[in-house]
């Protein structure tokens, strides 16, 4: 009985975990891109605001590390800056899209900022950084 009281109990605090984590993970807003098509939508969005694609691989550890560094120290709102999120994984013919449309080699993780239709800053690995997006 012991037991199934502290399971029960661990369990609670871990969906609460889970529950303040996943709006930790909302204030950026990501949309996804899993098309050509969303890609060259958000570049036409980059024409009134700042766009980033964030180009994740979901097995490399690095890239969860830079995603969440992201995240944390994210302050932009989001009329200023509009976030886009590629899977790496199951979209890599959109991530060598995107590597020839903005003409930035393909790296993982990658931010690319975009705004008029121009790349105007991009980092990959550690480099990645919400202080160094300028809106």
């Amino acid at each position: 009985m012991y037991f199934c009281a502290k399971l029960h109990q661990t369990s609670k605090n871990l969906t609460k975990f889970d529950e303040v984590y996943n709006d930790l993970l909302n204030i950026m807003n990501w949309k996804l891109i899993e098309t050509e098509n969303d890609f060259d939508m958000a570049i036409e969005k980059s024409n009134s605001t700042t766009v980033i694609v964030f180009k994740h691989s979901t097995r490399c550890p690095v890239s969860s590390m830079a995603k969440r560094q992201l995240e944390r120290d994210w302050t932009h709102s989001e009329e200023k800056v509009e976030t886009y999120f590629l899977d790496l994984i199951r979209y890599r013919d959109i991530s060598n899209y995107i590597a020839i449309k903005s003409q930035v080699i393909h790296q993982s993780p990658q931010m690319i900022v975009f705004k008029n239709k121009e790349v105007i800053h991009h980092a990959s690995h550690h480099e990645i950084n919400a202080n160094s997006i300028a809106t």
